[in-house]
């Protein structure tokens, strides 16, 4: 999963950080649940029993919104992981690089259906870690679900199915350009289609004007939900 290629990972970095690091360090082992709902998006993912005061809005992207209480929950994820830097800009970036990617792939009429999604995921699983019950015992260590992980993989196919389009037809250097001036309108479109709270605003914002970051994570709560496994 982490040899991509350079131009995809310039593409959706964020997005794809989590996916390639949960899965290297293992994702488990036992079948994953054919009765658990993929959403269409990190931002999407249930929270359950999120207390009150997470309520409202990280940021919107084209109206769409990331919840505070999901956002907590990825930065919970974040730091079970180990992730480097600032879990609290890795998570929000993530989250709003997938819904970018989400709505690319919705203008240009692209899908992932949730058969494709489950094949890879099984695929990933069972080549990997054969074993069973490691995959609820990963879960658990890494504060997730198994929905994050499916969920994880619809981005990684859409990025993948997207950067096909732009490319198709082309070979060599065209390609090569073509992926880039790609990047650079995608990262620009969409910021300015991405509103940020106050306390929540960083460099995927459209209210970022350089300087420090200072999320509004701080002090961490994690999520509730963030030990229970499907």
């Amino acid at each position: 999963m982490r040899g991509m290629g350079r131009l995809r990972a310039l593409v959706c970095q964020a997005a794809l950080a989590l996916l390639a690091a949960s899965l290297l360090v293992g994702c488990g082992s036992s079948s994953p649940s054919t009765t658990t709902t993929i959403p269409v998006s990190p931002a999407a993912v249930p929270v359950q029993g999120a207390p009150a005061s997470h309520a409202g809005a990280a940021a919107q992207v084209a109206g769409a919104p990331i919840a505070a209480a999901g956002y907590r929950h990825w930065v919970a994820v974040e730091r079970a992981l180990g992730a480097g830097g600032s879990p609290d800009h890795q998570a929000l970036g993530f989250l709003i690089t997938s819904e970018w990617i989400v709505h690319e792939a919705a203008a240009r009429h692209i899908t992932v259906s949730d058969a494709e999604v489950r094949r890879r995921f099984e695929e990933l699983v069972h080549r990997s870690f054969p074993k069973p019950g490691e995959l609820q015992k990963y879960l658990a260590r890494a504060h997730e679900t198994e929905a994050d992980l499916l969920v994880r993989i619809r981005i990684e196919l859409l990025t993948q199915r997207i950067l096909a389009q732009v490319a198709a037809g082309k070979s060599g250097s065209e390609r090569a350009a073509a992926l880039r001036r790609f990047q650079a309108a995608f990262k620009q479109r969409w910021k300015q289609l991405t509103s940020c709270s106050p306390g929540y605003v960083m460099e995927d914002c459209r209210e970022y004007k350089g300087g420090p970051e200072k999320l509004a994570a701080r002090p961490h709560a994690p999520a509730a939900s963030a030990a229970s496994s499907p």
